[in-house]
């Protein structure tokens, strides 16, 4: 037994589905304004963030992926983007602008230092996902 829908129906579904990319669209275009003192703070914040990838070591490398990571969300958060986790929010900005998908790579190797006991990150590695964190506050325009 198929299903098949009528030339109406089909109408009502692509109406709904531009109806909630529209909103989509419209709440991603409406953010907040970011506060002088917030982006001074993330300014500050990112500071350390590089200072930390220049230190010997692979400790400090690790702290500064996963503040660099915690400061993007909290830029997302910041800017009023919607979602429930890291993930969530890209999607929901890429709407606006594509580019940030750019920063997915960076959070899986968060990820892979805060679940996976063993894996290693080597200097390389680091400042990549660094300059991946900074390309998306730069297309967030916090940084």
């Amino acid at each position: 037994m198929s299903i098949t829908l009528a030339p109406i129906d089909y109408f009502w579904l692509i109406l709904l589905v531009a109806v909630v990319l529209g909103l989509a669209v419209f709440l991603v275009r409406r953010r907040r304004a970011v506060e002088p003192e917030t982006l001074a703070e993330i300014k500050r914040q990112w500071q350390g963030i590089e200072d930390l990838l220049k230190q010997p070591g692979g400790s400090s490398w690790q702290v500064a992926v996963m503040e660099a990571d915690k400061l993007v969300d909290y830029g997302f958060k910041t800017l009023g983007i919607p979602g429930k986790d890291f993930g969530e929010r890209v999607r929901f900005f890429s709407y606006q602008n594509s580019s940030i998908r750019a920063v997915w790579p960076a959070h899986q190797i968060r990820n892979r230092l805060v679940h996976e006991p063993n894996f290693k990150l080597d200097q390389k590695t680091a400042a990549r996902a660094i300059s991946q964190f900074k390309a998306a506050l730069k297309v967030m325009k916090v940084l």
